[in-house]
């Protein structure tokens, strides 16, 4: 009988050699804090230093790493992507994290941890607005009509409304059509789009949603990074991080309320830098 098998997190380096969790249930996060799921005393390791979500597909998972702390990552984003057993993390100064696949224990086993697959990710993104210093303050000004100066951004539901983000995305990708479906070179902004756009031009139903789901992650990231920079003061960089935005759809702001609420998010923040 073949044995169930998941994704293991395993320090193999540093102080807390061989602490080790399984990533399972909604959320698994790494760090010093006392919340985090495994705790480590390593040089520099700051709270929630990496959390694992699972992916918004069900299948796998996704990374998410602090801004607060020191990370460098064997392959792939930096901030974020999926969970793949042999990537490592180094952590801090001295902490290497390492993501196996393995054989779950049978406690585990008995309570279904690897089978839980309807997880969203919107579970993901406060978690990493709340590992920022000071983003914790600035999303609840945000959310309570605190007296930040924040409060009113077009674009702040999203950063923790994951399914009203999908609804806006979708209404930018009614747009894509054969009229948007010229292809481009794979490092240009509208890349993702354009992909998505030939595919449903050409009825590749099948290919949709994995491009769909690359598309929006992508501008996600760029919504999360501009509030990240912005709760930290950063206005012009925050500014710079929305103006990336629109070049990702190009639908125009009356088609994309995406764009819409980017480029008025992107004045609000190009005055505070003044």
């Amino acid at each position: 009988m073949l044995k169930q098998k998941g994704i293991k997190a395993e320090v193999v380096e540093g102080v807390d050699l061989e602490e080790a969790v399984f990533l399972t249930g909604e959320r698994v996060s790494v760090g010093s804090g006392p919340d985090d799921t495994l705790r480590l005393g390593g040089a520099r390791i700051v709270p929630g230093h990496v959390v694992f979500a699972r992916a918004e597909n069900g299948r796998g998972w996704e990374y998410f790493t602090s801004g607060a702390g020191e990370v460098e990552i064997s392959s792939g984003n930096p901030r974020t992507g999926p969970a793949r057993p042999g990537l490592t993390f180094r952590l801090g100064a001295d902490t290497v994290l390492k993501l196996t696949r393995q054989a779950l224990p049978a406690e585990l086993l008995e309570t279904g941890g690897e089978e839980k697959k309807e997880i969203p990710l919107v579970i993901a993104l406060p978690i990493m607005a709340a590992v920022a210093i000071g983003f914790g303050v600035y999303v609840n000004a945000l959310t309570s009509g605190g007296s930040t100066g924040a409060t009113g951004l077009r674009t702040a539901p999203w950063l923790t409304d994951l399914p009203a983000y999908g609804r806006a995305l979708d209404v930018c990708l009614q747009a894509a059509g054969a009229d948007t479906a010229q292809r481009v070179p794979v490092g240009a902004p509208d890349a993702a789009f354009r992909a998505y756009s030939a595919a449903a031009a050409e009825a590749r139903e099948g290919d949709l949603p994995d491009l769909r789901l690359a598309l929006g992650r992508q501008v996600r990231s760029l919504i999360v990074d501009a509030h990240l920079l912005a709760g930290e003061g950063h206005f012009a960089e925050a500014a710079e991080t929305l103006r990336r935005v629109p070049p990702m759809l190009p639908t125009g702001n009356e088609t994309c309320p995406i764009n819409t609420a980017a480029r008025a998010d992107f004045s609000v923040f190009q005055r505070r830098a003044e």
